[in-house]
């Protein structure tokens, strides 16, 4: 199993917005995520996702600490919390990528609180 390279290969970032109609209402929100090497086989992302909907708010913030081998996949713990139209929880379990040629296969499990 021989390494690609390394698991991040330096900072990086996404920013993206989105908006529309949905039955007449308005939504609209932005997205975004930020990336790091921590050693050469490991990374951590933080990522979250703001929004309104029919005038209310929603938004989820992720954290992610990941073990990669670009060549083969990924393991990982996530955290997420989320808050949308009143209701709140907060989620933490494993992750895991496979990674065939051009296909990727993802999973997650957790525990709601």
């Amino acid at each position: 199993m021989a390494l690609a390279g390394p698991a991040v290969s330096g900072p990086n970032a996404t920013l993206g917005g989105f908006g529309g109609t949905w039955d007449g209402s308005g939504f609209g929100g932005a997205q975004g995520s930020w990336t790091v090497p921590v050693t050469p086989m490991t990374g951590a992302q933080i990522d979250g996702i703001l929004g309104t909907a029919n005038g209310q708010f929603w938004g989820q913030l992720n954290g992610h600490y990941f073990w990669r081998n670009p060549n083969n996949g990924l393991l990982g713990l996530y955290a997420a919390a989320t808050t949308q139209f009143g209701y709140s929880d907060f989620r933490i379990g494993p992750e895991a990528e496979i990674y065939s040629g051009p296909f990727t296969l993802s999973g997650v499990a957790g525990v709601i609180r």
